[in-house]
């Protein structure tokens, strides 16, 4: 009969957890000592069915026959009522609350150990193992012992030889555990340097992750391990010397003896962790099943919420290394490895970064400079899905988002606002009037309930109802009218073979880029209409994914012509409502929504110069660009759009499109700005603002009218032949253009469709515009930043 260090006979042990180490203590401790009751609490009520009624835990350990005096709990208090010795098993970012939970059960005579690693963050603090157990249990005084080493819980099972550190504070406790746990196979040493194993045997888990990630990557292998585990264990002795842990402890089987077994045995879960990592980061992109594609139209929700759990390592990574950093920061240590590791698990970097790190600690501060995020294949397969199907997810998230108190108050505040200025479009605008009820019953008391409701029926105003093979027909259609229609609108005979709608840029580089990146369209506009100019420009070429395209709700009044546009893959955009919050992160949303999930996306502004609601949600939507490259590290291509008109057309409300199928369009797009290539930039996001505009502003489309028209419009109406030229010659060189233009050909192109469609007259050197041709010189001009 066991008796405790006060000769009371011991009658009950009790282990916190059923994972398979746990499951392998209690049954070492069951076959050394019969006589007493291991109580083994699991928080899964199936493996505490399973101990009881087979002696077999069929979750973590399905090949070991438990011994019969094993009994296992799913009540906590129970399970640790009237026991003699509590051992935590429990994950580590659980055992300040388990302890908690179970301090009021526990003899202040207790014996407490622990087979949990990890640090806690507790409150704003950062505590070993050791440390968290004896906060949460204030009362052991020194007395809870640590019980570490180099041990597979498969290997202990098979009875393989083993040791143990037994650490502690207290002899008594060192002696208890053990007499508890030693036998023929399983040697326990004694050390009262606690801290030392509690971080030697903490530190190697990240480290076994970084094992397992290079084990899986190609041209990586034992000559590239054996430096990890080299420089991991120089990094563990630096912070474990400041965190008061001595060196040689960290040297001994709880260190490099842990580090060596974790890192490299087919046992090691921190390995196998490591290598599924490396299989989810160099994975391909999801291409969807014919089985989801038709549980799309049901469930939605379901296949889009399954897709988006491919990077579940996030959190456990997160959890692994994020307190060890904290902790180097605190004491200045720059851990190069253990950073590294962290860029490439929570900053989603290319693996590239720890391969090199690892093979030279010392250029990791110029390495991670150069590190990019590393992506996968676009996800395919939904592109011919209507944006309905995302109504569920974008709801849901954006009441969760704004339900935070202080979400709340800015979004109250705004819709103070925004009622105002319904009221004052109300009078000519009837349409508005339901959404002004809407907003009248937003109010702190019924807050999240009409948020909601508010939301959908945004979203329900904007997403598109894209049917692929009626969009393809009708866009077909169109373009076909768009060139038979504009033939009898011809000014001149040279003009027939004229292309109706030019689209030029590298073609071929697109092609290519949108077979593995998901192009988003930024289409500079002048007019209301361009955004539908690009979708039938792109339609020519059938291997470019048609994108869901920006329509202006003031290009019609009709509801069946704006039905016939959603059907076509056209999401309606208010201009007005771009004033409310809640308008501008719905729009927001339903866009990034469509990108997440491999759906091309066109944006246009089309704003006039009354506001700049939209210019706003242009920078909103490349910051939100660039959060989904890191959120799901899909490659995300920005591509810039630039439109051309020959002809100026008054912009009338509704828009005729009778009068713009007459005009004749160049569309021009940019090479693609593919946003994994500048990941490594901390300011991705402006960086990427300043490319896009200064691509728009070069490669937009030009008429030799133009510059003409530019020149006119900046001398107020009228210049000399000569300062017209040399003008046109300072703009060219100031857009790198030269190679491109010849002044004088844009000169006599330039001022021949001018004075023939009536726009200027010319008296000898001097030319002058048209007193009602102005609006359309300042047109003209626009194109010429």
């Amino acid at each position: 009969m066991q008796h405790t260090a006060d000769n009371a006979i011991m009658k009950a042990v009790t282990v916190i957890g059923a994972g398979s180490w746990g499951t392998a203590v209690a049954n070492v401790i069951a076959h050394n000592h019969p006589e007493i009751v291991v109580r083994m609490w699991a928080y899964e009520k199936d493996v505490a069915r399973s101990v009881n009624s087979q002696h077999i835990n069929t979750l973590y350990l399905p090949d070991v026959q438990l011994a019969n005096n094993i009994v296992a709990y799913t009540d906590l208090k129970e399970s640790v009522r009237g026991t003699d010795a509590v051992i935590v098993a429990t994950p580590s970012k659980v055992v300040y609350d388990t302890c908690t939970r179970i301090r009021r059960y526990l003899d202040s005579k207790v014996y407490v150990g622990y087979l949990s690693k990890g640090f806690c963050k507790v409150g704003s603090g950062i505590y070993t193992m050791s440390q968290t157990i004896e906060l949460a249990l204030p009362f052991l005084m020194d007395k809870v012992c640590a019980l570490y080493g180099p041990s597979h819980a498969e290997e202990v099972c098979r009875e393989y030889h083993t040791a143990l550190h037994v650490a502690s504070k207290s002899k008594s406790s060192i002696n208890f555990f053990m007499n508890l746990l030693q036998n023929e196979y399983l040697e326990c040493i004694p050390s009262d340097d606690i801290i030392g194993v509690d971080c030697g045997s903490t530190l190697k888990n990240p480290a076994a992750i970084a094992a397992g990630i290079i084990s899986n990557l190609p041209q990586c292998g034992d000559n590239l391990a054996g430096a990890l585990i080299a420089q991991a264990h120089a990094e563990m002795i630096q912070l474990g010397r400041c965190m008061g842990a001595k060196e040689q402890t960290i040297m001994g089987i709880a260190g490099l003896g842990d580090l060596v077994a974790t890192a490299l045995s087919q046992h090691s879960r921190n390995r196998r962790f490591g290598r599924e990592i490396a299989e989810q980061i160099t994975q391909k992109g999801t291409t969807v099943s014919f089985f989801d594609k038709l549980l799309l139209r049901v469930k939605p929700e379901n296949v889009l919420e399954r897709m988006s759990k491919r990077m579940h390592y996030l959190v456990e990574g997160a959890y692994a290394i994020e307190p060890i950093l904290e902790l180097a920061d605190k004491y200045n240590l720059t851990m190069p490895v253990y950073r590294s590791l962290y860029d490439v698990l929570l900053n989603k970097r290319d693996p590239w970064l720890l391969i090199e790190t690892i093979k030279n600690p010392a250029k990791y501060e110029i390495l991670t400079r150069r590190a990019r995020i590393k992506v996968k294949e676009r996800k395919k397969g939904i592109e011919r899905m209507s944006g309905m199907i995302f109504k569920h997810i974008v709801v849901e998230q954006l009441v969760q988002q704004l339900c935070s108190e202080s979400k709340k108050l800015q979004v109250l505040a705004n819709s103070r606002e925004y009622k105002e200025l319904l009221k004052l479009y109300l009078p000519q605008h009837k349409e508005y009037s339901h959404e002004l009820s809407l907003y009248n019953d937003l109010n702190e008391a019924q807050y999240e309930k009409q948020l909601k409701t508010i939301i959908e029926f945004y979203y329900n105003s904007i997403s598109d109802r894209y049917v692929y093979t009626f969009s393809l027909l009708i866009l077909k259609l169109a373009r076909m009218f768009f060139y038979l229609y504009g033939l009898l609108y011809r000014r001149r005979i040279t003009e027939f073979f004229e292309e109706r709608i030019g689209l030029t840029g590298d073609i071929k580089y697109l092609k290519k880029t949108v077979m593995t990146a998901n192009p988003v369209y930024f289409c500079n506009a002048k007019d209301q209409a361009d955004s539908l100019f690009v979708v039938l420009a792109l339609i020519k070429f059938i291997s470019i994914p048609l994108p869901r395209f920006y329509v202006d709700s003031r290009l019609m009044k009709n509801k069946l012509l704006q039905f016939l546009f959603r059907l076509c893959g056209g999401y309606i955009v208010h201009t007005t409502r771009c004033a409310s919050i809640l308008y501008r992160e719905t729009l927001l949303q339903y866009m990034l929504s469509c990108v997440e999930h491999g759906i091309p996306v066109l944006y246009s502004n089309s704003m006039d110069n009354e506001s700049q609601d939209e210019l706003v949600i242009q920078d909103m939507v490349i910051e939100g660009l660039c959060a989904l490259l890191q959120k799901t590290t899909e490659e995300i291509a920005v591509t810039p759009v630039g439109i051309g008109h020959k002809y100026y057309n008054p912009v009338t409300h509704p828009v005729s499109f009778l009068k713009l199928f007459r005009n004749v369009t160049k569309v021009h797009i940019s090479r693609p700005i593919t946003l994994s290539h500048f990941s490594a930039s901390p300011t991705l996001a402006e960086d990427t603002k300043m490319m896009l505009t200064v691509k728009q502003r070069h490669d937009i489309p030009i008429y030799p009218h133009y510059f003409v028209a530019y020149v006119l419009h900046v001398g107020g109406g009228s210049a000399h032949v000569e300062a017209i030229k040399a003008e046109i010659d300072s703009i060219l060189k100031l857009r790198n253009l030269k190679h491109l233009y010849s002044v004088e050909d844009i000169m006599n192109e330039g001022m021949d469709f001018l004075i023939s469609n009536n726009c200027v007259t010319r008296s000898g050197e001097t030319v002058v515009v048209q007193e009602d041709k102005k609006e359309a010189i300042t047109y003209f001009a626009g194109y010429i930043v």
